[in-house]
């Protein structure tokens, strides 16, 4: 996994976040203090997406070090909690190597004292050797990557309400029945980190040690609460068995027919899903769209209209098979194996045989297959459809996203008119060699901020169901932190294309 110090200050900025300034839970009406941690002016009020969503901020009224270079510093010298706080002085030796300053006998020479004079010598510092691999290789490789102006901050995020709110429905009597832990160290962050001096530097140095212990815990905290046995990710996700969800290996889009982005086979803010994964995403739907497709054969008139305006007599035995345990049979026959997608859809007559389904063989002008029902099928279903993708590990929001849903089935495809209805991208059933696209095809766009790549990754993708989630799931894609990163920086790059473009050329 690759780590990267996150620009604090330029995230404020872009962001346009407010401060909580108010150390303060509650006023005496039970109410949240306007500059708190609960505050509704800040985070939005109780029950909103707002509550969700915004973060703020607390300034620190100085220069600190970021918790992990802090932590990493500390690892290499112990003595090092000391220098920052100003409690010993240091010099840079001959080759940039720190050294603490005796107090009785200081040696001639320019003496540093305290985060400001880390601050001054951070891009001299030489932090030793470094042995080839190993945890001193990787701390010490660390601290050379990290830039003055990332390593050093000013102001530390409070995260959104919603995740260490008040516990309001818990009150008896007017008393709250519990607070969570972190909202205290923010507190304590806040009283150990003023702007102002008291003139006293032993008990200045132990504030400012205090409040960089307390910005290491929080950061501690807020990790625990993701990761680990008992973290968000493996009790929301990792811990959770999800009907109708399925994995699928990542793939590059087909850019051979395309010549204008909107013929693209997989646009942006879609997903090419192949169709068998499609038909276990929404199998609920796929049963109900099958069924009433088939529901006047299995009415009680022998002599039925097929789609093609042909009739059809089925005895009332044959009528009596038209039911969902049969499509759960197809649905298991088509998924077995690819020779049996282009098996003719039937049911068992009387005797033993089969009897064929002609359902769309006058359109077709050939006999309707398990995959010419399923596809029609499933294209009516995914019409208003979205699915949530995830690939691990994950790292932060965007390598989840949501997508509309591009039908993937053979590599050969047509246009076709079926039942009145205009498919452009119908399956070449006919086309030898028959080859079908099994992996999950991916707009180029997406791989930079997901990390990932076309060489075996795997994803997860769950259907998504309902309206109102559907409706969300649109508006998620349209909103700019689906383009941009938390410091205004574009997440969705296009370079894959440009690169498999310039291999294409040179082959």
């Amino acid at each position: 996994m690759k780590l990267q110090i996150f620009d604090i200050e330029n995230w404020v900025r872009v962001n346009r976040l407010a401060p909580v300034t108010d150390p303060l839970f509650l006023e005496a009406d039970g109410s949240a203090t306007p500059r708190g941690l609960f505050s509704s002016e800040i985070f939005g009020r109780p029950g909103s997406e707002d509550r969700r969503e915004r973060w703020s901020y607390i300034d620190l009224g100085g220069r600190f070090l970021h918790p992990l270079v802090y932590k990493t510093c500390t690892q290499l010298d112990r003595a090092f909690p000391e220098i920052f706080a100003g409690l010993r002085d240091f010099q840079l030796g001959a080759g940039g190597r720190i050294a603490a300053v005796p107090a009785d006998e200081p040696p001639p020479g320019r003496v540093y004292t305290g985060v400001e004079g880390l601050y001054e010598v951070w891009d001299r510092i030489d932090w030793g050797p470094a042995p080839e691999g190993g945890q001193r290789a990787h701390r010490t490789g660390l601290l050379r990557a990290v830039p003055r102006e990332l390593a050093f901050i000013t102001k530390w995020p409070v995260m959104p309400a919603v995740y260490r709110d008040v516990d309001t429905g818990a009150q008896k009597g007017g008393r709250i029945k519990e607070i969570p832990p972190i909202n205290y160290l923010y507190v304590q962050l806040m009283s150990s980190a003023p702007s102002t001096v008291s003139g006293f530097e032993f008990a200045d140095g132990a504030r400012k040690r205090r409040a960089q212990d307390l910005l290491v815990e929080i950061s501690q905290g807020c990790l625990s609460m993701v990761a680990g046995k008992h973290g968000l990710i493996q009790d929301r996700i990792l811990g959770k068995y999800i009907d109708w969800a399925v994995q699928g290996v990542l793939s590059g889009p087909s850019v051979a027919k395309a010549e204008r982005p909107e013929e693209q086979e997989v646009p942006f803010g879609w997903l090419g899903v192949p169709l068998y994964l499609v038909i276990n995403l929404f199998q609920p739907f796929i049963l109900k769209s099958l069924d009433e497709r088939l529901r006047a054969l299995a009415g009680g008139q022998e002599r039925v209209l097929l789609p093609d305006g042909k009739y059809l007599e089925l005895s009332s035995s044959t009528r009596a098979q038209l039911n969902p345990d049969t499509y759960r049979k197809w649905i298991g026959r088509f998924m077995r194996s690819q020779e049996n997608r282009t098996d003719p859809v039937s049911v068992t007559a009387p005797d033993g045989g089969l009897v064929r389904l002609p359902l769309y063989d006058g359109a077709l002008g050939r006999e309707t297959t398990l995959a010419d029902l399923f596809y029609i099928a499933a294209t009516s279903v995914v019409a208003d459809k979205h699915v949530m993708m995830s690939r691990y590990p994950i790292e932060d929001f965007r390598a989840c996203h949501f997508a509309r849903v591009s039908i993937l089935t053979t590599e050969e495809t047509e246009p076709r008119t079926v039942g009145g209805t205009a498919y452009p991208r119908y399956p070449a059933l006919e086309a030898r060699p028959l080859r079908w696209v099994d992996s999950v095809r991916l707009n180029n766009s997406y791989t930079s901020a997901m990390g990932a790549d076309y060489d075996g990754d795997r994803v997860r993708l769950l259907g998504v169901f309902t309206q109102e989630a559907n409706q969300e799931a649109a508006m998620t894609i349209r909103k700019t932190t689906n383009f941009a990163d938390g410091q205004g920086k574009p997440s969705r790059q296009a370079t894959n294309e440009a690169i498999l473009t310039l291999y294409s050329m040179t082959a």
